[in-house]
């Protein structure tokens, strides 16, 4: 019983502490909760800078918008207040509710738009029955806009059609007092149901085409309506002499001369107008003023803005003072017609040219966009085929080979040659007895004699094998096999790889073009739409006609016009000089391509560059030869750049003519499609070294960028050449080898600048070898400066002279002048 005891107060000792334990630490969790609390609680009363930032932001943003919904409700205003005044004939309203129940259904907020109307209403006829239609117009119709959201459901057009009839028939019990108001009531709720129907589809094809304002004869047609109505109201609302319907008309007349392409909508738009001041009285004058002045502003819609406004004032005075005398007609009169016209004056041509970006997708800005895009999908392609091409330029670089080296072909033969002569040799034993040591480096010497000797003789054999040997003559029979076999491998190994090269450079140089073509054919073209029209309107005051006309930006310096023309009115000097003056810089023909079928001719005009060269060439055979070794060029190449080049084949006569034609077509040919210096030498450097003939050249070329005046001149095996400054000559010198003779060579380019007048002076060897360089150094000097043709008749009668005109070899002088490229 003790222990029992004893273990029953143990027991509850460790419960009362156990209880102790839980309850502090509940306490301590309770006391972190707090803490936790507090600390939220000073968190959200401490508001970090960001966060007070986004909070004013967001300040800002609603108050914009709270601003922006108070401006479109205030417009909404307006618009119930100019709809509830039009009145055909003073008799009928025909949009008075239908244009608020539209816009409700469409999904307005029915209680500011409801605040809007019935303030309007109250501005416009303040009558009892007039206001309780109102308040039903508006309780009624925003119950039936309110449950078609419940329901998510859009009300269609013939819905809301045949809710307008219905709110008709609650306009007629309010209306109904006599017959004649019965028949009035009647014809507003079937023009209020005709316009609800042409407002809804109107409006909704705005919304969902983002407010673009390109539309079908349906749209138009509506459009016109609403158009016509809303002036309808603005001349009830005419006050103390002040034409308002002028004012506004005046004004969008104007702007759509500007913006509109054709003169058609903005006739029509003229009559639209004046027709929906005309319903107010029956007054057709407005028609005539507003056609007028349209016709008149779209003709001078290129000139200034200002014209435009004189000519609507003078239009106007000039009508109500002498066509269509109006007595009421003063001075103030004028003003309306005038605000009008300075409205327009003064409108920023950044916010027209966003309200056209906006409201309007014009057809050259499509086409533009179109161009871009294809021209985008072009350079792509040519960037991915640039690719391939670089990729077969290394692919084939790695094919290379190359033949076997000299130390491992000497070892081969050497072995080779003891093999064939010692292995079945009768004296092998006695030989290797006796200098068995030495008999490898004896073969190894005489490989070496062979070659640097090319083949060996028994004089070259050593006296440790004409002593001992008895095989001498098919030793050397044997060693100039081998060596000549080498000299064949070599050979054609050297050829496989020079072709493998040669055919890796021309794929690195396709790739080269077809990346810089990417690169041009990426620049995004900005078509000039008002020069479009300027210069076909020139063009046709000229007597020219031209069914198109595109005008666009290449480039910073290069402006290009493409004319599509029939082909009798195609006068290159006379539109060349329209062009020019029309574009503030010199244009000249870039491509003509005729179309017989069609009897028209595409035409494209580009900038002209700045300089232009004129070339003079003069040359004369060998005595006793007929024909001439020299060959030359002179041509255009892309990127306004020229070229003008002269090459001397050795020796001379025929051989060295086709010699020197065969490189100067190559390299003419290798620059008109776009390879650069480098790639053009070597390859015709390979293509030369694989004939089966030695064809040397000496090449001079000289590439001048028209644009800069900037020069390469590219000699290889040249003699020198001069550019010639007044009475300061500098001398242009190569140092190189001519062109077939080295299988690896690099060319050497000269960059200089060029100024007007400068004479750019090449001539062949047969020349500098009659004057000397000295003397023909002194003889440029004191050569004065004048027509290039001269210069190289001049030069050559001379050279000519000096060896008593029989030349003891092929002359040719040529001879390029740099002058500026004046219209």
């Amino acid at each position: 019983k003790i222990i029992k005891n004893a273990n029953e107060k143990f027991k509850i000792k460790e419960e009362i502490k156990i209880t102790k334990k839980i309850k502090q630490k509940n306490v301590k969790i309770k006391g972190k909760k707090m803490q936790i609390k507090v600390q939220k609680a000073q968190v959200n009363n401490r508001v970090s800078p960001k966060t007070s930032n986004q909070s004013k932001q967001k300040k800002f943003q609603i108050s914009v918008l709270s601003y922006m919904g108070i401006l479109k409700y205030l417009g909404y205003f307006f618009l119930f207040f100019l709809f509830n005044n039009t009145k055909i004939l003073g008799l009928i309203s025909p949009c008075f509710y239908g244009f608020f129940l539209t816009i409700l259904f469409l999904g307005e907020q029915p209680l500011y738009l409801g605040v809007s109307y019935f303030l309007a209403l109250i501005l416009f006829a303040p009558t009892i029955s007039s206001l309780v239609f109102g308040l039903t117009c508006c309780a009624v119709g925003g119950a039936i806009s309110f449950v078609h959201k419940r329901k998510g459901r859009v009300i269609s057009t013939p819905l809301s059609s045949v809710y307008g009839l219905l709110m008709g028939l609650v306009y007629l019990y309010f209306s109904f007092s006599s017959l004649e108001s019965f028949y009035i009531a009647l014809t507003n709720i079937i023009f209020n149901a005709i316009f609800m129907v042409c407002a809804t589809n109107f409006f909704k094809i705005l919304r969902n085409r983002n407010f673009n304002l390109n539309l079908n004869i349906d749209e138009t047609v509506c459009g016109c309506l609403i158009l016509a109505f809303l002036f309808c109201g603005l001349q009830n609302l005419n006050k103390f002499s002040f034409d308002i319907v002028k004012l506004f008309g005046i004004f969008l007349i104007l702007l759509a001369s500007l913006i509109f392409k054709s003169s058609a909508f903005s006739v029509i738009l003229s009559v639209v107008i004046g027709l929906g001041a005309s319903l107010s009285g029956g007054n057709l004058s407005y028609v005539t003023l507003f056609s007028c002045i349209s016709v008149f502003t779209y003709i001078f819609k290129e000139q200034n803005r200002i014209y435009n406004v004189l000519i609507c004032v003078i239009i106007d005075l000039v009508f109500n003072l002498f066509l269509v005398p109006n007595a009421s007609y003063g001075v103030l009169s004028v003003f309306p017609v005038l605000i009008g016209g300075l409205i327009y004056f003064f409108l920023p041509k950044t916010l027209i040219d966003k309200f056209m970006g906006n409201f309007f997708s014009s057809s050259n800005m499509t086409l533009k966009n179109i161009l871009n895009q294809n021209k985008l999908q072009v350079s792509k392609r040519l960037l991915f085929s640039s690719e391939v091409f670089y990729e077969m330029d290394k692919n084939f670089r790695a094919l290379v080979k190359g033949g076997l080296d000299i130390k491992g072909a000497k070892l081969m033969i050497c072995q080779e040659l003891i093999k064939n002569n010692c292995e079945s040799c009768p004296q092998k034993a006695k030989c290797l007895k006796g200098f068995n040591s030495e008999l490898k480096g004896i073969f190894e010497n005489l490989v070496n004699v062979g070659f640097e000797k090319g083949k060996i003789t028994l004089v070259d054999l050593p006296a440790y094998l004409t002593n001992r040997c008895g095989k001498l003559n098919q030793v050397v029979n044997n060693l100039n096999t081998l060596l000549a076999d080498y000299k064949n491998y070599s050979k054609i190994m050297g050829n496989l790889d020079a072709s493998k090269v040669l055919i890796a450079e021309q794929l690195g140089g396709i790739s080269n073009i077809l990346r810089t073509l990417s690169d041009e054919t990426r620049q995004i073209v900005n078509l000039d739409i008002k020069k479009e029209r300027l210069i076909k309107e020139t063009l046709t005051y000229n007597d020219i006609v031209p069914s198109e006309v595109v005008c666009f930006e290449k480039d910073e310096k290069t402006n290009v016009v493409s004319l599509i023309l029939r082909s009798i009115d195609f006068d290159n000097e006379k539109i060349s000089k329209i062009l020019s003056k029309l574009c503030s810089c010199k244009m000249m023909v870039d491509e003509i391509i005729p179309n017989m079928e069609s009897n028209l001719t595409y035409v494209s005009y580009k900038t002209a560059p700045t300089y232009d060269i004129a070339v003079g060439i003069a040359k004369t055979s060998k005595g006793g030869e007929e024909i001439c070794g020299d060959t030359h060029s002179a041509s255009k190449l892309i990127g306004d750049k020229f070229m003008f080049a002269l090459c001397d084949g050795m020796g001379h006569g025929e051989k060295a003519n086709k010699a020197s034609e065969l490189s100067i077509s190559l390299i003419e040919n290798f620059y008109k499609a776009g390879f650069d210096d480098q790639t053009i030498i070597s390859s015709v450097n390979k293509l030369l070294n694989l004939g089966r003939e030695d064809i040397f050249s000496a090449l001079d070329i000289s590439v001048v960028d028209l644009r800069s005046g900037e020069v390469n001149f590219i000699k290889q095996g040249a003699t020198i050449g001069f550019v010639k400054n007044g009475e300061n000559l500098f001398k242009i010198e190569s140092n190189s080898l001519p062109l077939g003779i080295l299988e690896e060579i690099t060319p050497r380019v000269t960059k200089s600048v060029l100024s007007p007048d400068d004479l750019v002076i090449m001539l062949s060897d047969g020349v500098v070898d009659a004057f000397g360089e000295e003397n023909l150094e002194n003889y440029l000097k004191e050569l004065p400066q004048s027509n290039p043709q001269e210069i190289a008749d001049k030069i050559l009668f001379k050279a000519k002279k000096q060896q008593k005109y029989y030349p003891n070899d092929d002359m040719t002088v040529v001879v390029g002048k740099l002058f500026y490229n004046f219209a």
